[in-house]
Formats: C-alpha cells, structure tokens, sequence
C-alpha cells in the first residue's frame, strides 16, 4: 500500500535533487545544449530536459535546445 501524494512527491523531488533550479540556469546561461548538459551532471537527456524546462532555465536564457 502506497500514497499516491507521496509517490508523485518522490517523482519530483529525484530530478530536483539530481539538477536543482540553480544548476538547470547555469547550464543554461553557459549555452550548454541537452546532452552536453545531462553528460555534466550526469542524468538522462530526458531528465536534463525535463529540468531545462521546469526549472524556467530555457525561459530565462532565451535558449533551446533541438
């Protein structure tokens, strides 16, 4: 038995461990694409992306990613 809250909490909070708001802007703002950001932190390209994007790194560098 589980609670539903608390697994959706531990979904988030794993990427947010592993790329904090901080990191995701900086990698950003060095014009670092996905991949060469997930390689620097060591994480997936999907979970880089997923922080790129909620983090609001991509929004406040101005930057995409392909």
């Amino acid at each position: 038995m589980y609670d539903l809250r608390l697994e959706a909490e531990a979904g988030w909070l794993g990427p947010v461990l592993l790329v904090p708001d901080e990191a995701a802007r900086w990698a950003a703002a060095q014009e670092m694409d996905d991949v060469a950001a997930a390689h620097h932190f060591g994480v997936s390209v999907n979970l880089m992306r997923f922080r790129l994007r909620m983090s609001g790194a991509l929004r406040i560098a101005g930057y995409r990613y392909n």
